[in-house]
């Protein structure tokens, strides 16, 4: 998908305003087609689709209904900033971009200025001038069924927001969106893997491309279009940070090696590379593990003190690690008809692990059955992951088990806690 897409579609999943537009907008239109056909009826023979008030009834009713459903999406807005609120203090500030995704606010929100919007649009049709009057009966009848919905879609969004803040769905929530941004993990989908001994040509690029962009978090790669233009113009691409690194103005950002030095200077690299203000999961699934990580983190600080949420945590965490465990990481070096026109750097799966792990191992020290946890999922790892990818494991074995043995004096809580790894423990890991 074209990058420029890719940001729209980031831009209106996360804002508060495209739901309700579009609904304002298609309220609008079913508003001008029944009074059309209120209007046509009227003039054949009269009949108000079974609406006996009158247009000084439809007026109060409409009236009525506009003032209130425009006072609950105040309550509604209130509402959904006040959630936004409590989870950037309870949970993670990272986690905001998580509730803007949310579909039933967004829903909620549009119903009620959609139906707000309806209301004062079939209101200034009625007339109550005697020989002018008319009492748009059709319309009126899909204002009181909009008003329903409304309420329904009220009831629903309260039950939404007590469940929304409870730990176990957001942490859900940011598990299901980083699985997803897992499958296939990237860079794949790009080319195609190169050979494990590939390698930029030798000697310096011909040249480097700066970012000339503002400032901000790198959060998509147009990689496709970046491998098209390698392979059009016989070129080697290097992009030299991941995305989701901190680029500023003037950073060096590309090194290119190709003949065709205009080719080069013609490259638009605002449309091949994307920043923002904050990271998103889009081609970056390591912010998934890093929202988790900090959940974990807050959870553990003496403000907050709520081990079994770092727990909770893990679980997700542990989930995760298991769908990378076996999957085989694309290559950064990605080719072109077997020809390497492109690197792409990418998290490892050492990386994982390690964001995984270390900050939650630093912040429970004296949380035992976080580490008791921990350790139970680096046990569990080690069953699945391949042979080569057991060193970093052993490694953070480890260090739980010198966590534990510096914290806790009392050998019985550290059998307890060290449980899950006292096999690996009596081999020697300890």
């Amino acid at each position: 998908m074209n990058l420029r897409l890719r940001r729209l579609r980031e831009a209106l999943r996360t804002s508060l305003w495209a739901v309700p537009t579009l609904a304002t907008a298609v309220a609008a239109l079913l508003a001008v087609a029944l009074l059309a056909i209120d209007r046509r009826v009227a003039d054949l023979d009269g009949t108000q689709f079974g609406f006996s008030g009158g247009p000084g009834a439809a007026s109060d009713l409409l009236g009525t209904i506009a003032t209130s459903v425009l006072s609950v999406a105040g309550v509604v807005f209130s509402i959904t900033m006040l959630v936004l609120q409590q989870a950037s203090r309870q949970l993670s500030p990272r986690v905001m971009r998580t509730f803007l995704r949310d579909w039933p606010s967004q829903l909620t929100l549009g119903a009620f200025i959609s139906t707000f919007a309806y209301a004062m649009i079939v209101l200034s049709q009625v007339r109550t001038v005697d020989e002018l009057a008319f009492a748009p009966g059709l319309a009126t009848w899909g204002a009181l069924a909009l008003t329903a919905v409304s309420v329904g879609m009220f009831v629903m969004f309260i039950h939404h927001v007590a469940t929304s803040l409870q730990p176990t769905t957001v942490i859900g929530r940011v598990g299901r969106e980083t699985a997803a941004a897992l499958d296939p993990p990237y860079p794949g989908g790009i080319g195609d893997d190169a050979d494990p001994d590939a390698a930029p040509p030798d000697g310096p690029p011909d040249r480097t491309l700066d970012w000339d962009g503002r400032a901000g978090t790198l959060t998509a790669i147009d990689g496709q279009g970046l491998l098209e233009w390698a392979a059009s113009h016989d070129a080697v691409v290097v992009l030299r940070l991941q995305v989701g690194h901190y680029v500023t103005t003037g950073t060096p950002l590309l090194d290119v090696w190709c003949d065709d030095h205009d080719a080069i200077e013609a490259i638009d690299l605002d449309a091949l590379v994307g920043t923002g203000r904050e990271r998103t999961m889009v081609d970056d699934p390591v912010f998934g593990f890093r929202q988790l990580v900090d959940i974990a983190v807050r959870a553990l600080s003496p403000g907050v003190n709520d081990p079994t949420t770092a727990v909770q945590v893990l679980d997700e965490l542990h989930d995760r690690l298991r769908q990378l465990a076996t999957v085989e990481i694309p290559s950064a070096c990605r080719t072109d008809d077997g020809v390497l026109r492109l690197v792409l750097p990418r998290p490892e799966w050492d990386d994982y692990l390690a964001l995984a792990v270390d900050e939650i191992r630093h912040h429970a020290e004296r949380a035992s059955h976080v580490l008791h946890r921990l350790g139970a999922m680096l046990a569990d790892l080690d069953t699945v992951v391949p042979e080569h990818r057991g060193e970093l494991l052993a490694e953070e074995r480890r260090l739980v088990v010198s966590t534990v043995d510096r914290v806790f004096a009392d050998r019985h809580d550290r059998q307890l806690v060290l449980r899950p790894i006292a096999g690996f423990v009596a081999e020697g890991d300890g």
